[in-house]
């Protein structure tokens, strides 16, 4: 199984055999209107794909990866250090971060951040700025081989930064999306949906149902992973079916509560 080279909550790395069940790994056109760490699209052979975030720093980092990933690696090293393994440094440059208005420096300390904080979390808050902690581990590695094979899986794919409800492609038979979103709270210790500073509240999860139903009636077939809670139904009444299955929780901070959870996948 092909891995990403960034660590993302909620990444669908252990989800992948239940989704492909269902969900086909080959066509014409696979679209990700969340595309985060693309663990859906690495593990699939289509002739094209559309991945697409409104995390600008994160698309701006896997576009660079896929078409020049020698470059990235080259300059990411000097991140990737013994003398940065510590709160102090991390600190520095996650303050660096935040301020910097460089769109390939935000790319570089967005990875260094990635493999660093604490999980792999990437949190922002209301102002816009990235707040994990130090994640204390041993000897963080910057991950060449993934990002090298994601270079030769994604080098032809296009990467948009655009919200969900403004993302614009042909929907037609032969389109295949899946949409990834921030879930729904599975209880009040499991409601992580901080990955941009509007985070994603329950209107828009009422809005992307929406959107799914109607690429759906364009001709695409639409696929939607979340938490099997009661709210599901509130939100995303208009998919047709509902399989659903168990995968691990990762992100809890107490190890002791990382207990499989029960997920679904939606199909429209």
């Amino acid at each position: 199984m092909a891995r990403s080279f960034l660590k993302w909550a909620g990444g669908k790395t252990s989800a992948l055999p239940q989704i492909f069940k269902h969900m086909p790994q080959h066509g014409e056109t696979l679209i990700e209107p969340f595309m985060g760490s693309c663990s859906v699209s690495l593990n699939t052979d289509f002739k094209k794909y559309i991945l697409a975030d409104y995390n600008k720093d994160l698309v701006t980092l896997c576009a660079w990866v896929a078409k020049r990933p020698k470059d990235v690696i080259e300059q990411a090293r000097a991140l990737f250090v013994k003398e940065n393994n510590n709160r102090t440094a991390f600190e520095a440059l996650r303050a660096r971060y935040n301020m910097s208005r460089d769109e390939k420096e935000r790319a570089l300390l967005f990875l260094y951040l990635n493999r660093h904080a604490y999980n792999g979390l990437m949190r922002y808050n209301q102002s816009g700025f990235f707040n994990t902690s130090f994640g204390q581990y041993k000897s963080p590695l910057l991950p060449v081989e993934e990002m090298h094979a994601f270079s030769k899986k994604m080098k032809n794919a296009k990467f948009v930064v655009s919200p969900f409800d403004t993302l614009r492609f042909v929907s037609r038979n032969g389109v295949q999306v899946y949409a990834d979103p921030p879930y729904l709270p599975a209880s009040k210790t499991a409601s992580f949906a901080s990955y941009t500073k509007e985070g994603f509240k329950p209107e828009q999860h009422n809005k992307l149902n929406k959107k799914c139903a109607l690429w759906q009636r364009r001709g695409a077939s639409v696929w939607l992973s979340n938490h099997a809670v009661p709210a599901l139904e509130l939100h995303y009444k208009n998919a047709s079916e509902t399989f659903e299955f168990m995968v691990p929780r990762t992100i809890s901070r107490n190890v002791e509560e990382r207990k499989p959870v029960k997920e679904v996948l939606l199909r429209y």
